[in-house]
């Protein structure tokens, strides 16, 4: 009896370990990015008819976060400028590495021409987005998601970089912003408030933690109440203590006495 159910025990470990790994391989094979997302149509911040000439040349990967709104997705649009042909998409897991998610994707030559995913290759598994371009020079361009109020995008290729925030937002402030990589400038854009990295390597990532401006005073504001009213509770809790002491005091119920005055007493009835 005993035999049988450990038999039975180590099938079911074995199928269970075998389905865990006929889902990894589903996952490393499978695309997860339809050719409708890849196709969806999104605005960015390039000049429909640039030409190469006209193109940013100190600057390699430029950054725009959207806010969405209540009942949308927040998301960022990049633009990569460059003769790069193909990037890797992933970042880093629990356990392993995870792929990145685009969509909206386009693509702009020299002459100014832009196209959309027919020019683009887009192939994902669970650990990563591969994607190729034509060759280049070129500049391409793409959608994905982030959190609220933070943007982590792993750095897909080294260079410079700038991410623009919404406007009414900032970084800047210790509790409720956080940069990475920490060599950055900022400056102000038509009201946006522009992040700027020169020299990111390919294996960093590009961490943004930013506020609405209004924020700032709330939080801040409502820090002051709270430490005035945490002051004036504590005044008033010592004042209400020294009150009781004192009115002991003077109905002689002041029972502190040095441990020494005790020990040199007299016995009850001899002193």
């Amino acid at each position: 009896m005993t035999s049988n159910s450990s038999t039975r025990r180590v099938l079911v470990l074995l199928a269970l370990l075998g389905l865990i790994a006929l889902t990894g391989c589903i996952g490393q094979f499978g695309s997860g990015i339809s050719q409708d997302e890849l196709a969806q149509n999104n605005t960015y911040q390039w000049d429909q008819d640039a030409t190469i000439e006209e193109w940013p040349s100190n600057v390699t990967v430029q950054i725009e976060i959207k806010q969405a709104g209540f009942f949308a997705t927040d998301n960022y649009r990049a633009i990569y400028t460059g003769n790069e042909t193909q990037f890797t998409l992933s970042e880093r897991g629990f356990t392993r590495p995870h792929s990145i998610d685009i969509r909206a994707v386009k693509y702009q030559y020299p002459n100014g021409t832009i196209v959309g995913p027919q020019a683009v290759d887009v192939d994902q598994n669970a650990r990563r987005t591969r994607v190729r371009l034509p060759e280049g020079p070129g500049r391409f361009a793409f959608t994905g998601d982030r959190r609220n109020k933070e943007l982590h995008l792993p750095a897909f290729t080294g260079g410079n970089y700038t991410v623009t925030l919404p406007t009414d937002h900032s970084v800047g402030d210790l509790f409720l912003s956080d940069v990475s990589p920490r060599s950055y400038s900022t400056s102000t854009v038509d009201g946006h408030t522009v992040l700027r990295w020169e020299g990111v390597n390919g294996d960093q990532t590009i961490l943004v933690r930013f506020y609405r401006d209004r924020d700032f005073f709330l939080f801040y504001g409502l820090a002051g109440v709270l430490s005035v009213a945490g002051a004036g509770v504590f005044v008033y809790y010592r004042r209400k203590i020294r009150e009781i002491q004192a009115w002991r005091a003077a109905q002689g119920l002041n029972l502190d006495r040095d441990d020494d005055d005790d020990d040199n007493r007299p016995p009850p009835g001899m002193g």
